[in-house]
């Protein structure tokens, strides 16, 4: 008996290759809570920063990440750099996690089982 895929079309490569770099890149915690703190509002570096209780540099160094992908886009605005969330696919991806996570049996109070 042959072994088929269960979809009739398989995602062509290129597809592939573009998800597995969005995932790579939001495969980090602080990452993830960028993108939960971004959704529905832009703040700046330092705003993010202190959000995140990390320093400057490393806050700046996942957003690099982010923007890259083109998951988040800059706004300067005098000195300071804003952010916001410049692709809705990667929010899509984070709702799925939460609905995911409280269709996890024990989840309660927003904490992890």
């Amino acid at each position: 008996m042959a072994i088929r895929p269960r979809f009739s079309k398989g995602l062509p490569a290129g597809v592939l290759q573009h998800w597995s770099a969005v995932f790579a890149d939001l495969a980090h915690p602080k990452r993830l809570k960028i993108l939960e703190l971004l959704d529905g509002q832009r703040l700046s570096v330092a705003e993010l920063a202190a959000l995140l209780q990390l320093p400057l540099a490393v806050t700046s160094g996942h957003l690099g990440v982010l923007r890259r992908q083109g998951i988040l886009a800059p706004h300067r605005q005098g000195r300071q750099v804003y952010y916001r969330v410049a692709d809705r696919k990667a929010l899509r991806l984070l709702q799925a996690i939460r609905n995911e996570q409280t269709a996890v049996e024990g989840y309660q109070d927003g904490e992890a089982i």
